[in-house]
């Protein structure tokens, strides 16, 4: 068992995403088409994950206070894979080019309220994983979650009681708008 599905099994396991999937692409074909070079874990877990879903909310500590949690952690539940259709990260960033430039960050996965994590290709970041606000328009509204694809997963845990420390409740919607005008 490799180290991604023995921790995805540890924090609940994921299932099929209902979403049509039109067609799946490799790692390699995805570097190619968008001339960049990922990491070979980020590969191998968005090939293991991709266009899935957890079985419930699942959260993650950060290393950034993010704004709109209680708590130095984050919520998210969606992976989008290498491919076409709704789920595709190439359809994500189609979606936030506008917010953040696809030659710089990667968004692979959904969290809370629409926002999306990301993974960084510029060089003074690879690597290292960032939440973005659905409505950001610029990098200031990025928040480091962790230094890599495995800190992200390994730093992820269910949403129960034994975490009160780290509540990551979100914070209220008018509050939010505060934090990101």
């Amino acid at each position: 068992m490799n180290w991604i599905t023995k921790k995805v099994e540890e924090i609940g396991g994921v299932h099929k995403s209902n979403v049509a999937i039109e067609k799946l692409i490799s790692c390699n074909d995805f570097e190619i088409h968008h001339k960049v070079s990922l990491d070979k874990d980020f590969c191998d877990f968005i090939e293991e994950l991709g266009f899935k879903d957890f079985n419930e909310w699942i959260k993650t500590t950060t290393i950034d206070q993010i704004p709109i949690f209680t708590g130095k952690v984050c919520d998210y539940h969606k992976f989008y894979g290498f491919g076409e259709g709704e789920q595709s990260i190439d359809y994500l960033i189609e979606l936030t080019d506008q917010l953040i430039n696809s030659n710089d960050y990667i968004p692979f996965a959904e969290g809370a309220s629409g926002d999306y994590i990301c993974i960084s290709i510029k060089p003074e970041s690879k690597g290292k994983i960032f939440y973005m606000h659905h409505e950001s328009d610029d990098e200031d509204d990025l928040y480091s979650v962790a230094n890599s694809i495995r800190d992200f997963l390994n730093n992820s845990f269910k949403d129960n009681q034994d975490n009160d420390d780290l509540s990551g409740d979100l914070i209220s919607g008018d509050f939010i708008d505060d934090y990101f005008d």
